[in-house]
């Protein structure tokens, strides 16, 4: 097992007669001693990959299946910044630098589903922030902060493309830097934070339009520094951290009127929030759940009344948060998803009480 893109393979040969050739894969190996000893650098795919060793003789006599032997190559995460759920296809997918891995949900074995060093002509990856399952179109949508875009990514082949930028479908309510973003399907569009505004994108032509920001609908509760959105459709409103403000916002799904959930004074003073980042619904119970520094926090969606759901402290060194990036809940197993850049892992968290496990590091 391996998280490298290449293995040395290294042997010996001998014959009642002369070796004269050793190939790995049909890749040729090297020798100084006539085989006696031989080595050859094989690259690896994700995955289960068969070494084959082909030996030929001095009398041109060829065996091509001399030696065989199997390597598992799995990927390694470097800066897992944000993670979605999949659950039709029973994965979780994480966000890493140019990447998105396939988390199985079971086992927490990852394979590379999109890497950017693949790339296509309808663009790469070059800055990609923040991800949003959007399920009915069969694809991922991901933000791209510095080719102001969102990728649109075909959730069956990994095939991506630019779905929306500031050229494409057209130049009007051009993004800049988007770094968040929510799928509201019952309007056929995406929510996407991009400096102080949320702007929507039409599902279908990519077409861009303003939800909310400093002058619409008026210049009430403006963003200071929004990180993260969520959808809260059962109460008509998506969801906003604010780091500049240090508060969780509520933005209203047809108008975009911004009121304060819950802030430092609001309701009360108790769990501050401090530069909070990424956040996700749970619904079932009633609260949103923000990433808050080391600690994830969670908020009455009726009140915006503050608790912690889980402390960067663990019981032992192997389930310590030390900066956690990205959340998502798996309502089906009970648990939360939380990526965290520094331990280059994403965690399991128990709904009901906080208490988490390593799934995949």
């Amino acid at each position: 097992m391996t998280n490298s893109s290449n293995v040395k393979v290294c042997g010996t040969a001998s014959d009642t007669g002369r070796i004269t050739s050793v190939r790995v894969n049909g890749q040729q190996a090297q020798t100084d001693n006539g085989y006696a000893t031989w080595e050859v650098s094989i690259s690896l795919e994700s995955g289960m990959n068969l070494l084959n060793v082909e030996t030929v003789d001095w009398a041109s006599n060829r065996n091509t299946s001399a030696a065989t032997a199997t390597i598992q190559r799995i990927e390694s995460f470097i800066i897992p910044r944000s993670v979605v759920l999949d659950s039709a296809r029973n994965r979780a997918l994480v966000l890493d630098v140019n990447t998105i891995f396939a988390v199985d949900l079971a086992t927490g074995t990852r394979g590379v589903f999109v890497d950017n060093l693949v790339s296509d002509s309808n663009g790469s990856f070059y800055l990609p922030a923040a991800m949003a399952l959007d399920s009915a179109n069969n694809r991922v949508l991901v933000t791209d902060a510095e080719l102001d875009s969102i990728i649109a990514v075909n959730l069956s082949t990994g095939a991506y493309s630019i779905f929306s930028n500031n050229s494409m479908p057209d130049i009007s309510n051009p993004f800049a830097s988007p770094i968040s973003i929510a799928v509201d399907s019952a309007n056929d569009r995406a929510l996407v934070l991009a400096d102080n505004a949320v702007i929507a994108v039409d599902l279908d032509t990519g077409i861009r339009t303003i939800l909310s920001d400093e002058n619409t609908p008026d210049s009430s509760n403006v963003f200071s520094m929004p990180r993260s959105i969520a959808l809260d459709p059962a109460n008509n409103r998506a969801l906003v951290t604010d780091n500049g403000l240090d508060a969780l916002m509520a933005v209203d799904l047809n108008t975009g009127a911004r009121t304060i959930l819950s802030d430092n004074d609001t309701p009360d003073s108790e769990y501050l929030l401090s530069s909070p980042s990424a956040i996700a619904l749970d619904p079932e119970n009633q609260r949103a759940l923000v990433i808050n520094g080391s600690t994830v926090l969670s908020a009455n969606l009726v009140t915006g009344a503050r608790t912690v759901f889980s402390s960067g402290l663990g019981t032992s060194y192997e389930n310590v948060f030390m900066a956690p990036s990205g959340i998502a809940v798996d309502s089906g197993n009970n648990r939360v998803l939380l990526s965290d850049i520094y331990r280059n892992s994403v965690f399991a968290l128990n709904l009901k009480d906080g208490e988490r496990v390593a799934l995949s590091k």
